[in-house]
């Protein structure tokens, strides 16, 4: 009140209870209204409700937060093959920060396209829909991972984007191995057992 009476615009947030029992939030904004002298003589009071935009922005950041807290790798990835968002399992899963993976491009990390394959896959992905997949992907430090890949569509406003959703396979790959060993060799001694030399 004191700046909209030295002629300030002023905007703030306001919560009002309504007769319900309900809680609006309100965007108010007080503007200044001069006389001849330059005084000003009265202020004009407008308010808009913002309930529905508070309540769009604190879903979307739950939303964030859960996909942020996921422990599968998370990505984004735009027509051209290039990275838009990642959560941090996407970021641990590669070795790399946020802005190093927001750099790169879908045949820098995964080993078994190029750029010339890129539009080809992404030509697929919109044609079925989803796609999945087994690869590799690269890790900052060089070595490769075996991972399970979940790729959906996504159309907005502001155009197409894949969702991509990548399970490392290195846990389940020791396991099938270790099944294996135990199924042709002997547990006690390490030699090859009966089923093995048949």
């Amino acid at each position: 009140l004191a700046g909209a009476v030295r002629g300030e615009a002023s905007r703030f947030d306001v919560r009002v209870a309504t007769s319900g029992g309900a809680t609006l939030s309100m965007d108010f904004s007080l503007l200044p209204l001069y006389d001849q002298a330059g005084r000003v003589v009265w202020l004009i009071p407008s308010a808009r409700d913002v309930s529905e935009r508070e309540q769009a922005q604190h879903q979307l950041q739950l939303t964030r937060q859960a996909v942020e807290q996921a422990n599968d790798a998370l990505l984004q990835v735009g027509p051209d093959g290039a990275y838009r968002d990642a959560n941090a399992a996407a970021c641990r899963l590669l070795g790399l920060d946020r802005e190093q993976l927001l750099r790169l491009r879908v045949p820098d990390i995964e080993t078994q396209i190029d750029v010339a394959q890129w539009p080809r896959r992404w030509r697929d992905l919109c044609d079925r829909g989803s796609l999945r997949f087994e690869t590799t992907v690269r890790h900052q430090a060089g070595h490769e991972i075996p991972v399970d890949v979940s790729v959906s569509l996504v159309t907005s406003g502001q155009g197409s984007f894949a969702h991509v959703c990548i399970d490392d396979l290195r846990e389940r790959r020791a396991t099938e191995r270790r099944i294996l060993q135990l199924l042709q060799f002997d547990e006690l001694t390490g030699l090859p057992n009966r089923q093995l030399l048949l």
